[in-house]
C-alpha cells in the first residue's frame, strides 16, 4: 500500500472517529447547561432559576403560529397529569403585541405560566429558530431535548422523554 493511500485511510477514520464523537457529546442528555434567564409572565417575574429541582418544559410559541393552537390542549393535559411531580410549563410568548397572545389566550386558555420575550432575548440565547420549540430542562438545570414543531404523532414519545426526566432522575436520588 502506497503511503498516499494510508494517509487517506487514516484521515479519514481520524474525520469519521471526530464526527462520532461529536454526535456522541450533542446526544448525551444533562451535558449543556440551560441559560438562566429573566422574564415578566402571568404570574409575575420568573427565572428559570427559580424552578431548579423540578423539570421545566419551555415552550417558545407566538399567536400566529398554527401547531402552537395544537400544542396547547396536550400541555394543558400534561401540566394536570405531572404538577404535583415536579412538572413545571412555562410557554414563552414572542408576539411583539399583548393583544396578539392574549386573543390566542381567550381562544385556547393555557392552564400554566405564560412569559412574555417580545424582544426575543431568551429565544436567542436557546437559538429558536422555529415554532413552536420546546425545550426539555432537567431538574438539575441540562437540556435533556429540544423539539423543534409540534406533531400530534409524536406525543407519545416527546411525554416519554418528559417521564425519563422526571422520574428516572427522582430514581437516582
Amino acid at each position: 500500500m502506497s503511503r498516499y493511500r494510508l494517509a487517506v485511510i487514516i484521515s479519514l477514520v481520524t474525520v469519521i472517529l471526530v464526527i462520532s464523537a461529536i454526535i456522541l457529546k450533542i446526544n448525551q442528555p444533562g451535558r449543556i447547561k440551560a441559560p438562566d434567564f429573566m422574564l415578566d409572565s402571568s404570574v409575575g417575574r420568573v427565572s428559570l432559576d427559580q424552578f431548579k429541582g423540578q423539570v421545566v418544559y419551555l415552550d417558545f410559541w407566538a399567536s400566529w403560529c398554527v401547531p402552537c393552537r395544537e400544542s396547547f390542549p396536550w400541555m394543558n393535559g400534561l401540566h394536570e397529569k405531572y404538577a404535583d411531580n415536579g412538572f413545571v410549563i412555562l410557554a414563552v410568548n414572542l408576539d411583539k403585541f399583548a393583544g396578539l397572545r392574549e386573543a390566542f389566550l381567550k381562544e385556547i386558555p393555557a392552564r400554566f405560566s405564560i412569559a412574555y420575550d417580545h424582544h426575543e432575548h431568551v429565544a436567542e440565547q436557546y437559538d429558536i429558530e422555529l415554532m413552536p420549540t420546546a425545550v426539555l430542562i432537567s431538574r438539575e438545570g441540562f437540556i435533556v431535548e429540544k423539539h423543534v414543531g409540534f406533531r400530534q404523532s409524536q406525543t407519545v414519545q416527546y411525554e416519554r422523554s418528559i417521564r425519563r426526566a422526571l422520574f428516572e432522575a427522582k430514581e437516582r436520588k
